[in-house]
This record gives C-alpha cells, sequence and structure tokens, in this order.
C-alpha cells in the first residue's frame, strides 16, 4: 500500500515525504518491496505542519505505525487541527 498511495499521490503532483517507523530508512514490506524512506518518523514530529498523513494498512505494517508514539502523537496533533488523514 506504501507504494500504491505514494505513486499515486506523486502523479497528481504532491510533493511527498515518506517516513519510517523502523530503526532505518531502508525497509522491507510484507510482499518483500523494498522501500527506501526519506526521514525517520522522529524527524518529522518538530516544526513542521503537514497537509496531510496516509498510513498505509496491512499487517504487520499496521502494527508497528501503532505502536510508534512520535506517529501516534503527530496523527492526533494531525486530527486536533483538522487537517487530513487517510
Amino acid at each position: 500500500e506504501t507504494a500504491c498511495i505514494t505513486d499515486v499521490l506523486v502523479r497528481a503532483g504532491a510533493e511527498v515525504t515518506v517516513a519510517s517507523v523502523e530503526p532505518e530508512l531502508e525497509v522491507r514490506m510484507s510482499r518483500g518491496l523494498k522501500i527506501v524512506a526519506d526521514k525517520h518518523i522522529d524527524d518529522c514530529t518538530e516544526g513542521v505542519t503537514w497537509d496531510a498523513i496516509a498510513c498505509p494498512g496491512g499487517m504487520p505494517g499496521a502494527e508497528r505505525l501503532c505502536e510508534n508514539t512520535a506517529l501516534v502523537g503527530l496523527l492526533k496533533e494531525q486530527r486536533k487541527s483538522g487537517r487530513v488523514l487517510a
């Protein structure tokens, strides 16, 4: 799902930042697809306002996302401010 979300947004002209919740930027997805993130999620929380945040689904990635306190805090702030979450 990460590849699909990223591809559609880039084709639509959006500036996309892919963030990793893993210690490394290069991550292998559940089906073997290798993704290289632009940043670590910790680098996305301070002094940045995001127009939208999209979280891919699928297991076990969804569990890793919900366990990451930096991401959870970012999502709560996004919702509180009324900006887009997907």
